[in-house]
């Protein structure tokens, strides 16, 4: 029987970068925004990473950018807030 540790082992990464910012905001607004939303209740948000944030949040979107090796500047995540 497959788990669902089995599952998060296969989840294809990016390597390099880890736009933590930027996944904690959406997830906090799309909880936020869904229509059962319940201040009282409990949410929870499993977040998986190596635990070193490389990325630059990018004010007012869901974006952060990443130095990569040698000049090159990479974006991650969603436009618009």
């Amino acid at each position: 029987m497959k788990s669902i540790a089995d599952d998060i082992r296969i989840i294809n990464q990016l390597g390099g970068a880890t736009p933590m910012g930027c996944g904690i905001r959406l997830a906090a607004d799309q909880l936020h925004n869904i229509g059962s939303f319940d201040v009282e209740g409990r949410q929870i948000i499993n977040l998986i990473t190596d635990g070193v944030p490389k990325c630059q949040w990018i004010p007012g979107t869901y974006r952060g950018t990443w130095m990569g090796p040698g000049d090159n500047q990479y974006v991650y995540g969603k436009r618009k807030c």
